[in-house]
């Protein structure tokens, strides 16, 4: 398995609250949400996500 290239990411969205693992593919994230997830929550983890991934490109971290 190739080493996951945003590991640092993964463990910040989990920080916060998103649910996401790393993928079986080097630049793959999976979604990992309870299966009671409710609308307002995946908007929530969205949003943070969004959050996450502007800051990291602000950081170059690509």
């Amino acid at each position: 398995m190739v080493d996951h290239p945003f590991p640092g990411f993964v463990v910040k969205a989990r920080e916060v609250g998103v649910p996401i693992r790393r993928g079986r593919r080097p630049y793959a994230i999976t979604f990992a949400p309870s299966l009671d997830i409710t609308h307002e929550e995946i908007d929530l983890a969205m949003s943070l996500l969004d959050q996450l991934l502007t800051k990291a490109k602000k950081a170059d971290r690509w």
